[in-house]
Parts: structure tokens; C-alpha cells; sequence
């Protein structure tokens, strides 16, 4: 596969399948067509040179699947359709420059696997109100991150000042590891600090008041902060 630079995709062809550009050590550019709807597993894995993915307006995507962009270290933005559903577990895990990813707040996720963007550059994330299937930790080692938000109506999270938390606001689930201010005191409420919730934070956070309420605090919730 060494060599091949760029793919232009025709429109008509709905699924790549697995392992389809997987290790392509030179690929820069691919060109996905409008009537894309599924992206399968390992279809773009570790092709640590691609810079651009194009994904025109009118995009079908529904699917990306597991460790479908995994390693592609050189990718800075690609623009998923709102209209996408399922991101599977991996997806865009250890792109490490990744910093821009096209889903706004009024995007259609349902499902958003584990570790989904795990160690990517993205500086926000928000949860719409359709997501309701959510792997373990799909922000996880995001050090960039300054802020998540919520929708109103999502059945399972809520936001506070741009930290993640479950939706009755009892478990905090994740401190944006960039996010401004130099001290944090937990919300009324919070009985549980969650596995990684305060991982890798910024060196401006230097205070953290951990409220009378809170009963447990996880493994590993305060590493490398």
C-alpha cells in the first residue's frame, strides 16, 4: 500500500469496509462521497500521514466504526455530519492532533463508544440530547479540553460550568483537564468523584475543594493532575 497518496471516492458507494485503507503509510487525502453510510472497522487505521478527510455537505455517514481512524496522527479537523448516529469504540482514538471534529450542538449522536476520542487535541465536546449510549471514558486523556456541555434534555448527563456529571449531578464524571480557573470547589450534591474525573490537569488548576457531601472518590481520579 506504500505510495498511494490520495483517494477520490465515487458517489454510489455506501459502506468501506474493514481494514479497507488500513496502514496506507502515504495516504494524505481521501474524498468520501455524499452516499457514504458506513465507515467499518480499522477501515483507516494507523495511516499516520492523512491530513484531510473530505466529507461533503449532504453527507449520509451514519456510522463510524471501531479504531476507524486509530494512530492517524497527521489528521487536524474532519468535519462529521450532525446526521451521524454512532461513533464505536476507538474511533478516533490516539489521533493526536486531532482538533476539530464538525459536530455541532444540534449533531444526532446516539451511541459514543469507549475511549471514542481518547488523547485527541479537541478542545470542546457537547452531548445532544439524542445520546444515550455512552462507552467508558470517550474523552479521556483530551488534555485540551476546556469545556463539555450538555443538552437540557439529555437522559443521562448534565454540565455545571462546563464539567461533566451524571444527570441527578451526584457523580462527577470529568473536569475538563484545560479548563480556566485556578481553583475548583465541588457543586452541593456530589457524593462521587468518577475513575480519571480530574486526570491530567492543567498546571494553572491549583486548588480543588472537595465539597462535605462527597463520599467516594475512584481509583485514579486525580492522576497526573
Amino acid at each position: 500500500y506504500s505510495g498511494l497518496r490520495t483517494v477520490d471516492l465515487p458517489d454510489g458507494i455506501t459502506e468501506i469496509g474493514e481494514m479497507a485503507f488500513s496502514s496506507c503509510s502515504d495516504l494524505q487525502k481521501v474524498s468520501l462521497p455524499a452516499s457514504l453510510t458506513t465507515i467499518k472497522e480499522q477501515a483507516f487505521w494507523c495511516d499516520e500521514a492523512l491530513r484531510e478527510v473530505v466529507i461533503p455537505v449532504g453527507s449520509r455517514l451514519k456510522t463510524v466504526g471501531k479504531i476507524a481512524f486509530q494512530w492517524c496522527n497527521s489528521l487536524k479537523g474532519i468535519q462529521l455530519p450532525d446526521t451521524l448516529e454512532i461513533i464505536e469504540d476507538k474511533a478516533f482514538n490516539n489521533c493526536t492532533a486531532l482538533k476539530s471534529i464538525g459536530l455541532t450542538k444540534i449533531n444526532q449522536l446516539n451511541s459514543l463508544g469507549e475511549n471514542a476520542f481518547q488523547s485527541t487535541s479537541i478542545t470542546n465536546f457537547h452531548y445532544s440530547a439524542s445520546l444515550n449510549k455512552v462507552g467508558k471514558r470517550p474523552l479521556e486523556g483530551c488534555n485540551g479540553l476546556t469545556e463539555i456541555t450538555v443538552a437540557n434534555n439529555n437522559p443521562m448527563f448534565k454540565s455545571v460550568d462546563g464539567v461533566l456529571f451524571n444527570k441527578d449531578g451526584t457523580s462527577l464524571l470529568q473536569y475538563p483537564a484545560n479548563k480556566k480557573g485556578s481553583s475548583y470547589t465541588t457543586p452541593a450534591g456530589v457524593k462521587k468523584i468518577s475513575t480519571y474525573a480530574f486526570q491530567g490537569t492543567s498546571p494553572k488548576l491549583r486548588e480543588i475543594v472537595i465539597g462535605k457531601g462527597v463520599e467516594n472518590i475512584e481509583s485514579l481520579a486525580f492522576q497526573q493532575s
